[in-house]
């Protein structure tokens, strides 16, 4: 049996187009750099599981799609697999748009349903210990608690964070406001807490950064697998120092707990739901909704009215 052949032009030409589309069209033209580079790799994934059954993906039909979904059924977390198709549904868009192929096989094709866990998020406690694990005299202290008030108090996601210009941070009216730049591309000018901005200025002075409007809003401050010093933080490197405050204060959790933890705790203490809907930049209220139900379960659990003691 003959070599398969991929594609009908060089592999490396169709990795350069995929990677042109997403950086075009993935966030409205603002997808972060190793969003581009994990849909590069689930599909990298998919181009060698079809290799292996001598599939050419651009003839592939929805049923190969489908089998394919299967292997990673059996391989994967339900998370996983979504985020290995949604590559893949990707990939095929961009093939459609030059013309490669006339229709995506993987339209349709969605990941397994996960189960529903409810809205978790840190306590008030926890939160002020994962806070109080950042130390306030260094230079990484100061950005990394500016970072996590951002999420935790603003419920700013962490994509939202790594765009982050120092152009960004504006005072309108007197008060201080960030430029996000949210999913789709969509701007929103959101209002802060004064004593994040200071927060965010404070670490400006004591990295000495680079002040001009276009410079990263946080940057790294040494070099590692994650970037080199100055330059723009990573989503990545974002959730790590996120890991590492956990950690330390004897919590788990991954970082868009924080965001959750944003909405319930405005929620609980007294924010109406429009309020933390404008918050979180929510086009659909159902979505802002689920965080007041969950505190409205723990708050009405019927078990609480059945008068017998454990």
């Amino acid at each position: 049996m003959g070599e398969l052949t991929l594609f009908p032009q060089d592999t490396a030409d169709l990795v350069a187009l995929f990677q042109q589309f997403i950086s075009d069209e993935v966030a409205g033209g603002m997808a972060a750099g190793d969003t581009a580079r994990t849909y590069k790799r689930e599909t990298q994934q998919y181009w060698g599981w079809c290799r292996e059954r001598w599939i050419d993906p651009l003839t592939a039909t929805r049923e190969d799609v489908v089998t394919y979904r299967r292997w990673l059924i059996e391989r994967y977390a339900p998370a996983s697999v979504a985020l290995k198709l949604s590559a893949v549904r990707r990939f095929y868009a961009a093939a459609k748009t030059k013309g490669l192929v006339a229709a995506n096989p993987a339209g349709d094709v969605r990941g397994p349903k996960r189960a529903a866990t409810g809205v978790q998020y840190f306590s008030e406690g926890e939160l002020t210990r994962i806070l109080q694990a950042v130390p306030r005299n260094t230079v990484q202290g100061k950005r990394d608690l500016a970072i996590l008030g951002l999420t935790a108090l603003q419920g700013l996601r962490v994509v939202e964070i790594v765009r982050l210009n120092v152009g960004d941070l504006r005072i309108v009216d007197g008060r201080p406001h960030l430029r996000v730049t949210g999913k789709g591309g969509a701007e929103d000018l959101l209002p802060i807490l004064p004593s994040l901005a200071e927060r965010i200025r404070g670490y400006w002075t004591a990295a000495e950064r680079d002040l001009s409007a276009e410079a990263a809003m946080f940057a790294s401050t040494r070099n590692s697998r994650d970037g080199r010093r100055g330059e723009r933080l990573t989503r990545r490197a974002v959730q790590g120092l996120c890991a590492t405050y956990f950690r330390k204060a004897g919590v788990t959790g991954h970082a868009h707990l924080l965001r959750h933890t944003a909405a319930t705790l405005a929620l609980k203490h007294g924010a109406d739901l429009r309020q933390v809907q404008a918050m979180l930049r929510h086009t659909d209220p159902k979505i802002t909704a689920q965080y007041a139900h969950a505190l409205d379960r723990a708050d009405r659990n019927p078990a609480l009215l059945i008068p017998v003691e454990v």
